[in-house]
């Protein structure tokens, strides 16, 4: 027969109880996995880290900018308010538009590397650039990234070339305040 014990004594299954519910938790838990720095990239995640390291999305505001240049409606903007000022509306709208089309274009640009590269190859290009002894063959691979890029981003730079130059068309054509 068990005796009461006196309120003012702690319950010795308490402790007990409670050492075993944490021990039940750590073990139910699960298991931490090392960090991401310890642990070998993706080759995604090894195709995005190169991507923006290597700088290698810069090059689409140019790319827009020879898009539009080669267009009637650049080349008519040019003859109404001059080359200069018709420069000068593409770059602003260019400025406020890139960062809606540049997160796309780097994305398809890692998708682009990681289906020619391993992951480690990624890696050694982005940590060491020239210097990795995976560099040579960049240029033996080049133009098969390059097909993969086209066929899969025409319509973003094509995007970004006719929203700048629809916008600057219509800011360029308004009547000017004298």
């Amino acid at each position: 027969m068990r005796t009461k014990q006196p309120a003012d004594q702690p319950s010795r299954a308490s402790p007990l109880s409670i050492k075993h519910l944490l021990l039940i938790a750590a073990l139910l838990s699960p298991i931490v996995p090392y960090p991401t720095a310890l642990a070998s990239p993706s080759a995604h995640e090894a195709a995005v880290n190169f991507v923006a390291q290597q700088h290698l999305g810069k090059y689409l505001r140019s790319m827009a900018v020879q898009v539009i240049q080669m267009t009637q409606s650049y080349i008519t903007m040019t003859v109404r308010i001059g080359p200069i000022d018709a420069y000068s509306a593409v770059d602003r709208e260019l400025d406020q538009l890139l960062p809606a089309y540049q997160p796309q274009w780097d994305e398809n640009l890692a998708n682009a590397y990681e289906k020619f590269y391993t992951a480690e190859e990624l890696s050694s290009l982005a940590t060491e650039g020239k210097a990795s002894k995976y560099f040579a063959q960049m240029a033996i691979r080049q133009n098969a990234v390059a097909e993969e890029m086209r066929s899969h981003s025409d319509k973003i730079l094509s995007g970004l070339a006719g929203a700048a130059l629809g916008k600057a068309v219509r800011f360029s054509f308004q009547p000017q305040a004298e």
